[in-house]
């Protein structure tokens, strides 16, 4: 029952502490995604591009 009660009382003695750290990582993982989304993206529109490219060149040789 005790460890019940300590964990009881460490969210209540500073909830918005608790809050404002879970929103911030909240936060922080999804810029991450996103950032990696986009360089996985442009990555992909890079190579779409050289191949296209590549075509082009075989095309006029």
């Amino acid at each position: 029952m005790d460890n019940l009660d300590d964990s009881e009382n460490q969210y209540s003695k500073e909830p918005l502490d608790y809050f404002k750290e879970r929103f911030a990582m909240k936060i922080y993982h999804s810029t991450t995604v996103n950032k990696e989304f986009e360089t996985l993206e442009k990555n992909y529109k890079k190579m779409l591009l050289n191949d296209q490219l590549k075509k082009n060149k075989s095309i006029n040789d």
